[in-house]
């Protein structure tokens, strides 16, 4: 039995795609199985070099010679952007296909359909009518080295507020930038690491460090107080290991995952991006937030959503 996974991570788009998926891939190497990647990375050089250290068997752009085989090979597909009529994910060459949606994915022909998250509107093609549609936070796709993670997880002591800004693995839309500016303005102590493309950072202000876009924050998770993010799959990694958050919508495919966290009080309500691309922060909340992050009052103050990280786990008992 073959895996292949079809993905792409672009600048505009982000990681996420390529990230949720790739869960699913270190899970099948790590069983035994031989397990190859399709997709566009070239954009995201940091994403590029992450699936080239999985352990893939091979790693190939669309477009080039794959030999599937209808008998063996199980196709996971994870994309807004890749038409129904393309050739390589028709299901004359695949034994099954499993298609991870959101609310913005095609009508996709697949076996099994998965959302990885608490709701969604998407509805399956009519000829699919016999397929399984999952979806639920038990579905949720949490990547192996925050899962042993969360096992040494140990809260930093120091008394500095420490946050992290990030709008996951790629910012199109100068997240970062727009609130490092905002949080500039504030008068209050902290330590802000700032994952990000690079931009230049406030002069003379050495509350905030520019982090290089990848996987290496990760070792800072400890030291971490509260991250400002927006509301794509890496929120939820946060909530996994109980990292309060403060959430931003940045595109219309964020729109649901946001509106969710902020009504069952999962995240605090950060703001969006308007329909002039414009950044609406609530700046009333950075200033009552901050001061608040270390105090017994901030501790108890939020309801925390219990994730087992064995999303991965239940997909792969259906898909095997």
């Amino acid at each position: 039995m073959r895996f292949v996974i079809r993905a792409d991570a672009f600048r505009v788009s982000g990681a996420g795609h390529v990230m949720r998926s790739s869960v699913i891939a270190e899970e099948l190497i790590d069983r035994g199985y031989e397990v190859y990647f399709v997709g566009n990375l070239d954009e995201i050089p940091w994403v590029r070099e992450y699936i080239s250290n999985l352990g893939f068997k091979g790693i190939c752009k669309p477009g080039e010679q794959f030999p599937t085989n209808q008998i063996t090979d199980t196709l996971i597909l994870d994309s807004y952007d890749i038409s129904i009529t393309d050739p390589f994910i028709q299901p004359k060459n695949w034994n099954k296909i499993l298609v991870l949606v959101d609310d913005t994915t095609p009508t996709y022909i697949g076996d099994l359909y998965i959302h990885p998250g608490p709701e969604t509107s998407w509805t399956k093609p009519e000829s699919q009518s016999t397929s399984p549609f999952l979806f639920g936070l038990e579905y949720l796709l949490i990547r192996k080295s925050l899962r042993e993670y969360k096992h040494v997880f140990v809260k930093n002591s120091n008394n500095e507020i420490k946050v992290l800004i990030t709008a996951g693995g790629s910012d199109p839309f100068a997240f970062s930038q727009n609130l490092v500016k905002l949080l500039s303005e504030s008068i209050f102590t902290f330590h802000a690491f700032v994952l990000a493309p690079d931009f230049q950072l406030p002069n003379q202000d050495p509350r905030f460090e520019l982090i290089q876009l990848g996987n290496e924050y990760e070792r800072l998770l400890g030291d971490i107080d509260f991250v400002f993010t927006t509301a794509g799959t890496s929120s939820w990694e946060f909530h996994f290991l109980g990292i309060p958050v403060a959430l931003a919508s940045a595109v219309e495919n964020q729109n649901r995952n946001y509106l969710y966290q902020i009504s069952n009080g999962i995240s605090w309500d950060l703001g969006f991006r308007d329909l002039e691309g414009k950044w609406q922060f609530k700046g009333s909340l950075l200033n009552s937030l901050l001061p608040e992050i270390n105090s017994i009052k901030f501790k108890g103050s939020r309801s925390y959503v219990v994730l087992d990280g064995e999303g991965i786990n239940r997909i792969l008992n259906i898909l095997i």
